[in-house]
């Protein structure tokens, strides 16, 4: 699993796609998961876990 390889456990990571079955996956394997409509709201879901956005700094807005 990319846990794994990455080193790190499921609660430092937040897994964010714009497929809801996968964010369904990740939620259930444990992992704090985004599903992405539009920047507006990935980047307030963001917020919730205390991640700061600049619109100005999102390449594809």
């Amino acid at each position: 699993m990319a846990l794994d390889l990455a080193q790190v456990s499921s609660h430092e990571v937040i897994y964010i796609d714009d497929v809801q079955t996968f964010t369904d996956i990740a939620s259930d394997s444990g992992i704090k998961s985004i599903h992405h409509i539009d920047w507006l709201t990935t980047s307030k879901t963001l917020a919730t876990f205390g991640l700061q956005t600049k619109p100005e700094n999102l390449n594809n807005a």
